[in-house]
């Protein structure tokens, strides 16, 4: 079988920004990533311990009283403990180490990277609009640093909307995924002084309450394809057409393909894009406890990053579209 691409390209191909990076990688991820294998493996292992030590107290419950069918629960509680204890420092020491692949990966490129997101202006990014209504936010994974020219700020977030229900048992609560992705804050070149937003074609009840709340008045386009994808919401029609030239709408499309279809809204606002990114699961992962670690899924990380690069280029970018990342 010829050798997959992920492991015969170099790295230096994913574009500028990653130029030396094969040599990096063979001198400081390479081995580290080994190390990273090994402990994975002892994670499993410990992992696998704890639940059968926990299963076996939870065997031994039913066991423990003089009737069969009672649960004796000084033995379920510690079976619950070690079982959850023990899978819980395995996850969190595999994600330690990760953590210091991360921060030297970034730090060849550049870029700060922090797993906690600390102060991130997530509550704006729902008042323009490209993020739904939640009431409960976890942030982590946050990348700041300059590309093309902009500054950037990443973060992945998931977002919950709390939705209630009234039962025979009364009030039940549960929490619903609303947002899993990443959300993108970078600077934007081409002068203007209008708020724009851009988002999935949603209807004309989510048109209306956009435009009630604070959007502004549905921009009429020329490009009928860009139409049936987004709606543009602005409250200068003149200064939106301005900024959504026939070229930078082909590069919305293009990058609204790239990365999925629907997935992608945006607002344009005080000399910055705001962009929300729908991707489901951890985007900054190198592997995962389960299929472990290799070139592939590092060069599969490097790749994602890539095209994040390259949405910023696009949104900033002149003249022809970029057909991206060729590793």
């Amino acid at each position: 079988m010829p050798q997959d691409d992920a492991e015969s390209r170099s790295f230096d191909v994913l574009g500028p920004r990653f130029a030396g990076f094969e040599d990096f990688w063979r001198r400081e991820i390479e081995p580290n990533l080994d190390a990273q294998n090994r402990k994975r493996r002892q994670s499993l292992a410990i992992i696998g311990v704890s639940l059968l030590i926990g299963g076996a107290l939870g065997v031994a419950s039913f066991f423990s009283t003089d009737e069969m069918q009672v649960i004796n629960p000084m033995l379920i509680v510690p079976a619950i403990l070690v079982g959850g204890i023990g899978c819980g420092w395995a996850a969190r020491r595999l994600a330690d180490s990760e953590g210091s692949l991360l921060t030297a990966i970034f730090g060849y490129l550049d870029l700060d990277y922090s797993r906690v997101a600390g102060v991130f202006p997530l509550d704006r990014f729902r008042e323009l609009g490209i993020l739904p209504s939640y009431d409960r936010s976890k942030l982590e994974d946050r990348v700041r640093g300059q590309h093309a020219g902009v500054a950037f700020d990443i973060a992945e977030a998931y977002l919950e909307e709390k939705r209630t229900q009234n039962t025979k048992n009364g009030t039940k609560t549960t929490y619903v995924t609303v947002f899993d992705g990443l959300l993108i804050r970078c600077g934007f070149l081409k002068p203007f002084s209008t708020r724009v937003l851009v988002k999935r074609d949603a209807g004309w009840l989510a048109g209306a309450l956009s435009g009630l709340f604070g959007g502004g008045d549905k921009v009429r386009l020329e490009d009928p394809r860009f139409e049936e994808v987004f709606e543009v919401y602005s409250k200068d029609q003149v200064e939106a057409r301005y900024l959504l030239t026939p070229l930078f709408m082909e590069r919305l499309l293009a990058l609204d393909r790239r990365f999925g279809g629907g997935q992608m809204a945006l607002a344009f606002e005080g000399q910055e894009v705001w962009i929300a990114l729908r991707q489901a699961g951890d985007s900054f992962r190198l592997g995962s406890l389960w299929r472990g670690y290799s070139r592939a899924s590092v060069a599969a990380f490097l790749k994602a990053l890539a095209e994040l690069f390259l949405l910023i280029e696009e949104i900033n970018a002149r003249g022809s579209i970029s057909s991206g990342p060729r590793a």
